[in-house]
């Protein structure tokens, strides 16, 4: 690696991650939009003082800059985020920006570890004419091909992690709910940590699960020009595959509130997912409908749930178990870890689900161990 030459690309990354347009860092550093363009696209090399400001006004190690080794996401991947629509430009940006975190921590691991392989079938859907029969048969196909039977999912990302899914939980701009990508074969979610309800969680886990499975051939083009039906398709497939109609269908007795607070706490999905549920499946007509969610209005739970503040949200674990496996096995320690990927500690931490302290710890070297999950 060599740490003598300026990285164009390592400039516009932290730029994009700490939400920043060209204008408003050039503006910062006391420069020319031109300037920063120039930097970015690598057309001029900028001074050490310019690097130095830079580096301590965007939060950055200075070597950061000077760094070859990270990878960066091809242009054309394609990116299914949740609340697309009313995300800003820059907070998809900002969003797309961290993952590249994500695909550089997966890097690094498997220079050591042998990953789960993914279970999610490789299928090339024709999307466009996909009816919502059809996507919810995918999804009881999918919990027939994972031996998970019709019921409640006890942990959907534990579950996802032992199928080679990799999660992320980060602190996304607003207005996004999670998004996916696969990098390379394998397949990865991040999600939002300001999310704090455990049932909101979950289906956006699953949301995102739909698309991986309904989506994996549309390029960045497809996802714009027809977001509302890849959204809608996402939202269908996720909804069966955490509570199937069947079951649910033998399960519904009453359109009351508590009846609705039973069947969360044992699917943990939200209230208002079961009611359209419910509605979807003519178990309740629009008037009842309407009258539920009045009754969630009137007694001021529409927002905050019965339960919200008692299901515990789920976490990742896979990548904290690949990195103590790492250590178990003389491979390499958290301090490597951190300095392969030369982005701040408080940002790698955060992205980790993990304090900074964390990164404090003395191994190294031999053998390539199988990562398995065991639930």
């Amino acid at each position: 690696m060599n740490e003598s030459i300026f990285n164009s690309q390592n400039l516009k990354l932290a730029r994009e991650i700490r939400g920043l347009s060209v204008t408003e860092l050039s503006e910062r550093l006391s420069t020319t939009k031109q300037t920063i363009s120039n930097y970015e696209l690598g057309k001029r090399i900028p001074s050490y003082d310019f690097v130095q400001k830079a580096a301590k006004f965007l939060r950055f190690p200075e070597s950061y800059f000077y760094r070859n080794n990270l990878k960066l996401l091809r242009e054309e991947t394609a990116f299914a985020y949740r609340s697309f629509q009313s995300a800003t430009v820059i907070n998809r940006q900002i969003s797309t920006a961290k993952a590249t975190i994500a695909i550089n921590i997966l890097d690094y691991l498997l220079r050591f570890l042998t990953i789960p392989e993914s279970a999610i079938p490789i299928d090339e859907y024709d999307y466009l004419s996909l009816s919502d029969d059809e996507i919810e048969s995918r999804a009881i196909d999918l919990r027939e091909r994972w031996n998970i039977g019709n019921g409640p999912i006890g942990n959907l990302t534990t579950l996802l992690e032992s199928k080679g899914v990799f999660l992320f939980y980060e602190n996304l701009a607003e207005g996004i709910d999670a998004f996916s990508f696969w990098k390379e074969g394998i397949p990865v979610i991040v999600v939002s940590k300001k999310t704090t309800s455990a049932c909101r969680l979950r289906m956006n886990i699953a949301h995102e699960l739909g698309h991986l499975i309904l989506h994996q051939s549309l390029t960045k083009e497809d996802f714009k020009k027809n977001l509302k039906l890849v959204e809608k398709q996402a939202f269908v497939f996720g909804s069966e595959f955490l509570f199937p109609s069947k079951t649910f269908s033998r399960e519904f007795f009453h359109n009351d509130l508590e009846h609705y607070e039973t069947l969360k706490k044992r699917w943990k999905v939200s209230i208002a997912a079961l009611i359209e549920k419910a509605f979807h499946l003519n178990l309740i007509s629009n008037s009842q409908r309407s009258y539920s969610y009045k009754r969630l209005n009137i007694e001021k739970k529409r927002k905050q749930e019965p339960l919200d503040d008692i299901l515990i949200l789920e976490e990742p674990s896979i990548i904290k178990k690949a990195i103590q496996l790492g250590e178990e096995h003389n491979l390499f320690n958290r301090n490597d870890f951190f300095h392969s990927m030369g982005v701040p500690l408080d940002l790698l931490a955060e992205f980790l689900g993990v304090e900074m302290e964390y990164f404090q710890s003395t191994i190294r070297n031999v053998n390539r161990p199988t990562l398995t999950l065991i639930k």
